[in-house]
């Protein structure tokens, strides 16, 4: 008489999950790390091709895709839950914005350099830095103006996400503004000036530059109008002076006709 058995093996059993990195910090917006999540059995050893489901438990912190990839969307600490086979574990990814934006000042500005940096480019409370008072907001944030620079005492041409510094309280000599509200308001009126001046050089290098790299004659054409009508506008407004303006369309006009 022959026996009937089962062939085969059993499946393994899930007996823990567990995630890579367990905690995590972002220094600004948009910054990506992947979490890892492996499911074990009893014995310790790792179960492969098992699904695991990810779900960020604070959207506005951190989101976190199928992947496993999570990225730092605003300011706070926020738990990321993994689940497979009935386990679930979770890592809490911390976004710390005015830590990044030091570190950005610290690597930007030379930092190893500066005669006073007592705890920069160090791991100590934000606080104990030289020339920055208070841990967390709110305090007085820094100005930022509309092209995204940041305008700070004796300091100039700073990262973006330095905008989002508001525990810098005091670094360097303070700006000095005027008594009489005339003079203020002239003051705010130079510098939303000098902003959109910056904005319109800009725009007017990157069509000039268009114009340089265009591969044909009439796509460099194209741009070189495009160009001019920038031109013309800022000698208008007398962000450039009209001597300058005539120089550069030459120039363009000259760039076209080398073209084969």
């Amino acid at each position: 008489m022959a026996l009937a058995g089962a062939c085969g093996t059993e499946p393994p059993v899930s007996a823990a999950i567990r995630t890579s990195p367990a905690s995590v910090t972002l220094l600004r917006l948009g910054e990506t790390v992947l979490l890892t999540a492996t499911v074990h059995e009893p014995d310790g050893r790792i179960i492969s091709g098992i699904t695991v489901n990810w779900k960020s438990e604070d959207g506005s912190v951190v989101t976190v895709d199928a992947a496993g990839l999570v990225t730092a969307v605003g300011t706070g600490v926020a738990t990321v839950r993994a689940g497979a086979e009935g386990l679930e574990t979770s890592s809490t990814p911390r976004v710390d914005l005015h830590r990044g934006v030091l570190v950005a000042m610290h690597e930007t500005l030379g930092g190893p350099e500066w005669v006073h940096n007592r705890h920069w480019g160090t791991d100590e409370p934000i606080g104990s830095r030289w020339g920055v008072s208070g841990a967390a907001p709110p305090l007085p944030p820094l100005a930022v103006d509309p092209t995204g620079d940041i305008v700070l005492p004796c300091l100039q041409a700073l990262p973006p996400r330095v905008g989002a510094a508001a525990t810098i309280q005091r670094f360097g000599k303070p700006e000095r503004m005027p008594n009489i509200k005339s003079a203020r308001k002239r003051m705010q009126l130079s510098r939303a000036a000098r902003s959109r001046n910056r904005v319109t050089r800009s725009r007017i290098r990157t069509a000039i530059r268009r114009v340089r790299e265009a591969g044909s004659r009439e796509l460099a054409d194209e741009h070189r109008r495009a160009a001019v009508a920038l031109i013309d506008r800022a000698a208008t407004r007398r962000v450039l002076h009209p001597n300058k303006a005539g120089r550069i369309k030459s120039q363009l006009d000259r760039l076209v006709r080398e073209l084969a």
